[in-house]
């Protein structure tokens, strides 16, 4: 699940969008913050995984996909 995001890390900064790139690591950094927990007890807390971890990775997927709405021209 990581490691796809900094693949698109490092797609945003080539393609000269730092600011959604910084977007990105910011909330995968949360996303690694709450990983050690899900791993803990992935029954226990994979509910609560989704909430959170989750949540961090789709609104890194939607800042990403607002960099590529720009480098398409706006067109979405």
């Amino acid at each position: 699940m990581a490691l796809p995001q900094v693949a698109v890390v490092v797609l945003l900064l080539a393609w000269g969008f730092p600011l959604h790139a910084s977007v990105v690591v910011l909330l995968l950094t949360g996303q690694t913050v709450c990983m050690p927990r899900l791993l803990s007890d992935p029954q226990r807390f994979a509910a609560w995984y989704n909430a959170t971890g989750t949540t961090l990775y789709v609104l890194g997927m939607l800042a990403s996909a607002f960099a590529v709405a720009a480098l398409a021209g706006g067109a979405a």
